[in-house]
């Protein structure tokens, strides 16, 4: 699956759920592309390589650095829906930290960003006290190999606990941006000493069977490369984790719950944890995720729009003449598009993790949906 910087910003374009912003680093432009709230839907109406827009990098001059491209939960949607039972996969273990990636200045020399930014408390912690994994990522770039690691310690905790700050190295991607199979990586690896994730020896019936029992552990990235990339990799949690993230049992959900797990990124889970997956329960739940994700997303689009607005008067002039637009509260304060989008979720959060505002917004929400499918 390959992507250009002039296809990256065509998908943002086309679908205002993308996005890029531009960041300086030592001279040189990179544009960082991601995602707000997603669905398999999105990826598909702007074509699957968009799947590549999770905190992609690429240098103004269009050299692309491979990240992690995004892949779903077992069984979350179509793409993971392929019957593996007793397929001999690979297996990694999913480390519970950050997403760092190296990239190349037009000089040379090599920087770490996380997903987001090169400016982030870890992409900081990493540039300035990893030097042998920088250099390690130096001669991989300079061989057109893109290292991605995963950065856990003791003060970026997620859910596991890590005793030092480290590095974990967990995919290699060539220049063609296919996976480097693990036993290749770790070859590489001990080359420089550069410690990996973990690789395990499981067919997917024996996975399943440790979903249950294994705890202090977030799960697995799983990988079936007989598949078409797209459904190659899948994630696999724990029931541990489920239960440390109170994923409660999906009959049990209702607008606002399910509203609460959309924005926190854990709409997914409960996906992925629902057994029947023809179930009427779970299209009630895709129902509500898109409604409200569309929502979401279009008054995000909206009040960014006003931002921009805001950038080109002056402060005065722009509340005498936008103070009543339903945005403004979301605008009129903020210094960036990063604030706009923070006071959206924390207003979406307030409001509609209540049930009674939840599914007066859905119901609200469905009612238009039917009047514009009729027109």
């Amino acid at each position: 699956m390959t992507i250009t910087l002039e296809r990256a910003i065509e998908i943002t374009r086309k679908n205002p759920e993308f996005y890029f912003k531009e960041e300086k680093v030592k001279g040189d432009i990179f544009y960082i592309f991601n995602y707000r709230l997603v669905s398999l839907k999105d990826f598909k109406e702007s074509g699957l390589d968009s799947l590549e827009l999770r905190g992609l990098a690429i240098r103004e001059d269009g050299k692309v650095f491979w990240g992690l491209h995004k892949f779903f939960n077992d069984k979350e949607n179509e793409l993971t829906m392929s019957d593996w039972s007793n397929v001999q996969l690979e297996v990694r273990e999913k480390a519970d930290g950050s997403l760092i990636i190296p990239v190349q200045l037009s000089t040379g020399e090599v920087v770490f960003h996380t997903r987001g930014t090169f400016f982030s408390e870890q992409a900081n912690y990493v540039n300035n006290n990893m030097l042998k994994e920088k250099s390690f990522s130096q001669d991989m770039l300079n061989n057109n190999l893109y290292p991605i690691f995963e950065f856990v310690s003791p003060f970026n905790q997620i859910v596991v606990q890590y005793n030092i700050p480290k590095l974990l190295l967990t995919q290699i991607r060539d220049e063609n941006g296919n996976y480097l199979e693990y036993k290749k990586m770790k070859e590489i690896a001990e080359q420089y000493s550069i410690e990996t994730v973990h690789v395990y020896n499981y067919t997917y019936n024996k996975l399943k069977e440790k979903q249950k029992t294994v705890e202090n552990f977030e799960g697995w990235v799983v990988r079936n490369p007989a598949e078409p990339f797209e459904k190659q990799f899948r994630k696999m949690k724990t029931e541990w984790y489920f239960r440390l993230h109170k994923i409660i049992s999906p009959n049990s959900l209702r607008e606002n719950i399910i509203i609460e797990y959309i924005l926190d990124n854990k709409i997914d889970d409960v996906l992925s944890s629902i057994r029947n997956t023809q179930s009427t329960q779970r299209e009630f739940i895709l129902e509500v995720r898109d409604l409200f994700m569309q929502y979401f997303n279009d008054v995000v689009q909206k009040s960014l729009n006003l931002f921009n607005i805001k950038n080109k008067m002056d402060k005065k002039s722009f509340a005498l003449k936008y103070k009543k637009n339903p945005f403004f509260s979301f605008v009129a304060g903020a210094k960036s598009e990063e604030d706009v989008y923070k006071r959206v979720k924390h207003y979406m959060n307030m409001k509609y993790t209540k049930y009674s505002n939840a599914k007066e917004l859905i119901n609200s929400l469905k009612i238009i949906r039917k009047n514009e499918m009729e027109r």
